[in-house]
């Protein structure tokens, strides 16, 4: 089920901004999907980056998901996570 973003601050400021969060996407795409339309409608899109704390292989995968629902100029930073260490060679991050 996705979380769906809410705005926790007051009335917006001149000089804020938002940044939005997903982690262990891993292999459900179409959950992912469908919670990055959320985010796009709850919080007016991911702001000014946005963060995946790891668990997010296939990374190129789940990068074209971000490309599709919030634009391929989005700034995406992503750690690795447990799962991304499961490839010694670590072809998952590269």
């Amino acid at each position: 089920m996705p979380i769906i973003p809410r705005v926790l601050a007051g009335e917006e400021q001149e000089n804020s901004f938002h940044f939005t969060v997903t982690s262990d996407m891993r292999h459900n795409h179409k959950q992912f999907r469908e919670t990055c339309k959320a985010i796009n409608l709850e919080a007016g899109g991911p702001g000014a980056f946005h963060i995946s704390p790891g668990d997010v292989e296939p990374v190129d995968r789940n990068r074209r998901i971000i490309d599709e629902e919030f634009g391929v100029d989005t700034i995406w930073y992503v750690a690795v996570g447990n799962h991304e260490l499961d490839d010694p060679n670590g072809l998952d991050m590269k």
